[in-house]
Formats: structure tokens, sequence, C-alpha cells
């Protein structure tokens, strides 16, 4: 068992329905701007995707603990059997309002739930995404979203915030690396409103000078497939629409030929 997490905290109290209840979005109604939640899936995708890796999230929603593993599920379509892993949490500690709870629940999904899309990198990118999100719902800014690493003695709740602790893995560690180029808000603050950004360095792999498309300062897209060296990365707003797994294809229409 590893001794370091990754920590990814922000102010305010998650709802566990918005962890374990596919749909549930507090972000994509509330008409906050420079939030970038909307789908109500992504918490679901992240745990999925880091169990499928062996890798078992705890999240507190303030002093309530939520930890994910699976248990067998059995499917029998009358042809074949299969078995799939299902998603379950153990939840334990105090609600918001000061009752006690202890009970297991049984997701609706199993690990394959988004197995051709997600990958742990994403899943930590939705985590940190919904720290943002929810640190401008709470205080107006960013800023009070906070990604450390930490030992394992600092795994716990902390009233009136939401964690997230993730085992300080190779990929987590990679990610962590990676985190000022995957989030504009932790490099580049001051170019969150900023469209057009000139090549400054923000490549996962440094020799690559190919496009890099954020929205609304999360990365979203390198593009991999690029003939020629970019002079631009690209960061846009509510203009750019995204699919269920937080990535976009079509984007040519966006940057046209000055990228070259």
């Amino acid at each position: 068992m590893t001794n370091m997490y990754l920590m990814i905290e922000n102010p305010g109290v998650a709802p566990t329905e918005g962890l374990t209840l596919l749909g549930v979005s507090t972000t994509r109604k509330a008409g906050v701007k420079n939030t970038i939640g909307q789908f109500g899936s992504g918490a679901k995708f992240a745990v999925g995707s880091l169990l499928r890796e062996d890798i078992q999230t705890t999240i507190f929603c303030g002093t309530l603990r939520h930890d994910f593993f699976t248990e067998e599920k059995v499917i029998d379509d009358g042809l074949t059997s299969t078995t799939h892993g299902q998603v379950c949490c153990n939840i334990s500690g105090k609600t918001t309002n000061g009752k006690v709870v202890k009970r297991k629940e049984k997701l609706g999904f199993v690990l394959e739930h988004g197995i051709h899309d997600w990958d742990a990198t994403m899943a930590l990118r939705e985590f940190v995404a919904n720290a943002i999100d929810r640190s401008i719902r709470e205080t107006g800014d960013f800023k009070e979203a906070n990604v450390e690493v930490v030992p394992a003695n600092r795994v716990r709740a902390k009233s009136g915030f939401t964690r997230v602790f993730v085992p300080y893995v190779d990929v987590v560690a990679s990610f962590y690396v990676e985190l000022d180029r995957r989030f504009l808000h932790f490099s580049e603050p001051h170019n969150l409103d900023v469209k057009i950004l000139p090549k400054a360095g923000r490549n996962i792999s440094p020799a690559r000078q190919v496009a890099m498309i954020y929205k609304k300062g999360v990365l979203v897209r390198e593009i991999e497939h690029a003939d020629e060296r970019s002079l631009f990365d690209y960061n846009f707003g509510d203009e750019l629409s995204l699919d269920e797994s937080r990535n976009v294809d079509g984007i040519s229409e966006f940057y046209g030929s000055d990228h070259g």
C-alpha cells in the first residue's frame, strides 16, 4: 500500500448522489460563469476508470467518507454468462446535518462503464475540474481548489470541504507533474480569458509543438496527428462543445489554417 496520496480539495460539500447517481450534476444549471461541468457522469466515470487500474479512491464529502471498490456480478442473458465488477461504495461518518451513516451501496454501473474512452488521467482531470468548479461556485474564484501530494496520515475529512484522495502510483505522479500544462488555472491564470495563446511549452511531451486545445483553461485535446508544428495553443469557452468523455474531435473550424 502506498504511503502517499494525491489530495484534490475544494471548499463546499459535494452530495453523495453526485458520486453515485448517473446524471446528477450540481454545476450544469447553476449558471455560474467559467465553470465547465455539465454532464453529471464524470465522477462516476472517474471512479470506475481508476478502479480498472486497481486504484481505489476515497472521497470525503465534509465528514462523510466514501470508499469505492468492486464486487463480482454475474449477468446471464439466456445464452451466455459474463462476470463483471460492479462498483460499490462504503459510506460512513456524519452527514452535514449530523446524522451518523454506515452503509454499503451497490451502484448501477460496472467497471466496463466508459472503458473505450476513459483512462486514469482523464479521471484525475475530472476530479480537479470538479474542484475548480465548486471553488468558483463557493468563493467566486478557482484559487481555493487545492491539489497536493500528502502522506497517508493526512487522509482524513475536513469539515465544509470535499476531499478526493488517490494513491500516488506512477500514473498519478505523472499527472501531477503535468498539472500546470493540463490546467491554465495553476500556471497561467492571466490567460484564462485569452483564446489564442502563443506556444509556451504547454505540450505534454515537450518535444512536440502541436496545438493544445483548452476549454475554460482545462486541456481537452492535444492535436496528436498534426503534420505541422503549431504557432499557437487555443483556449475556448462555451462555443466549444465536448463529448461525454470531456474531449473534443472536430475543432478545425475554430483554429483553421493559422496553426502552421
